[in-house]
């Protein structure tokens, strides 16, 4: 990695979080998702696993509660 290419790395790794941030916390957006593309989204914006896993249970919990696929 040469320093330009760190740099580069570094902030297209933290505009994928931030991107992902943001989708996450858009209804628009996490309302057409299943629990394991909710749960991957969680991931890239950057949540530990213990946290993804209890929130993936959680959405996975309220979608069959309305009839829909986890």
């Amino acid at each position: 990695f040469g320093k330009g290419e760190f740099r580069r790395s570094l902030m297209y790794s933290g505009l994928k979080l931030a991107r992902a941030w943001d989708m996450l916390h858009d209804s628009e957006v996490v309302s057409h998702l299943n629990t394991v593309a909710y749960m991957d989204l969680c991931r890239d914006a950057g949540y530990a696993e213990d946290d993804v896993q209890k929130a993936g249970n959680v959405w996975a919990n309220k979608r069959l509660d309305v009839g829909l696929e986890p």
